[in-house]
């Protein structure tokens, strides 16, 4: 069934910018209402999957497989707000102009990202197409590595998020690293031809890619607690719909995993060699076809 995106998420904050400093000790709940601390989150909190990858790494059709699960949400990322703020690009401007839009699109992608987090939901099970956690590690340290962030920039929205982490519940249950090879993304990405990405080179999925593996492998930022399942994305969209088949119940919550766990060292719950779930990769392949005409 069709998953339609959130609308944006109101914190509650409003303009009152003198309440801010009264938020140290508390946090915000999913629905944006302070609450007494940690330990008091919303019971109902949704079990929350970040999917992680390369540009042409194969999100979308990971999205596109889970759709038929009931009391799953998808929030895929709402590049169409990014690309038309009040009738700006600022998708296009930054990549015209790195330097010159990089921290104004961040800026705005952290804000995006987290409206979508925060929306409410009625889902057990929220699976979001990158996460805040993402912009922060990822892309703010690709953008101060390679000169296109300032670093009194790259202080600015590194703070937000800190103050952000401290008083508002941001934690994920399980990222979903899907590891692609640079030149195989880049040709996958040249394929389907979206016009947001036209301007990306193979050079800038490369330094994308190290910046994956920085954050989510060799974890140089700080040591991840959430769980990473690390899923092999240079497989054909076939062979990567009988991997999600395969993990479908660790990323659905339903079996626990801990640690960094690699696609081949975990047994399973699911038979992926059933016959009626192999007729149902067309299915999902012609979902994956029909969203990307959409998008």
């Amino acid at each position: 069934m069709e998953k339609a995106v959130p609308k944006n998420a109101d914190v509650g904050w409003g303009n009152d910018v003198g309440n801010i400093a009264n938020i140290d000790e508390r946090k915000v709940s999913m629905d944006g209402n302070l609450t007494g601390g940690a330990g008091s989150a919303a019971s109902d909190r949704p079990f929350i999957v970040s999917v992680e990858g390369n540009i042409g790494s194969g999100k979308s059709t990971m999205l596109s497989y889970f759709e038929k699960f009931g009391d799953v949400e998808l929030v895929p990322e709402p590049v169409g707000r990014w690309c038309d703020l009040n009738g700006h690009n600022l998708l296009a401007k930054l990549y015209e102009d790195p330097s010159r839009w990089s921290f104004q699109f961040q800026s705005y992608v952290q804000l995006t990202r987290l409206q979508l987090l925060k929306s409410p939901t009625t889902f057990k099970v929220k699976i979001v197409e990158r996460s805040i956690q993402n912009n922060r590690f990822c892309f703010l340290e690709l953008a101060r590595k390679y000169g296109t962030m300032t670093e009194a920039e790259h202080v600015v929205l590194s703070q937000w998020y800190e103050f952000l982490e401290r008083n508002m519940t941001l934690d994920l249950d399980l990222i979903v690293y899907l590891r692609s090879s640079p030149a195989v993304a880049y040709e996958r990405m040249k394929k389907r031809n979206r016009c947001e990405e036209s301007g990306a080179p193979l050079l800038y999925l490369e330094r994308l890619h190290g910046a994956y593996e920085e954050w989510l492998v060799k974890q140089r930022h700080g040591k991840i607690e959430v769980p990473i399942l690390i899923l092999d994305a240079d497989k054909t969209k076939e062979e990567m719909v009988q991997t999600y088949l395969q993990f479908k119940d660790v990323i659905r919550g339903s079996q626990k995993v801990s640690g960094v766990i690699y696609q081949d060292g975990i047994s399973t719950n699911s038979d992926v060699a059933s016959d009626c779930e192999k007729e149902n990769v067309s299915q999902v392949l012609s979902t994956v076809a029909r969203n990307e005409v959409q998008r």
